[in-house]
């Protein structure tokens, strides 16, 4: 399945990604061992509050103090911060 996407930022572009979805068996389905799930992280970033990785891509400026101008390279260049 594919699905095209428009920027919010002006790109004129479509951006095409897939989905993939995935059936658990009876027997598994709601059990996830008890160790994985205490090693389990999940994070959220919030991109636009993030870094601002390239400054040619900016936009306009957002509520608040927050400049609102982080982009995905700029949590690409943070990627160690991240998983550290």
């Amino acid at each position: 399945m594919f699905i095209g996407l428009f920027s919010q930022v002006g790109a004129d572009e479509p951006v095409s990604f897939s989905l993939k979805s995935y059936q658990a068996s009876d027997d598994q389905a709601g059990h996830l061992p008890k160790e994985e799930f205490y090693r389990l992280r999940i994070y959220e970033i919030m991109v636009s509050a993030f870094i601002d990785g390239d400054s040619t891509r900016d936009y306009n400026v957002g509520y608040g103090p927050s400049h609102h101008r982080g982009d995905l390279k700029g949590v690409i260049k943070a990627l160690t911060y991240i998983k550290s």
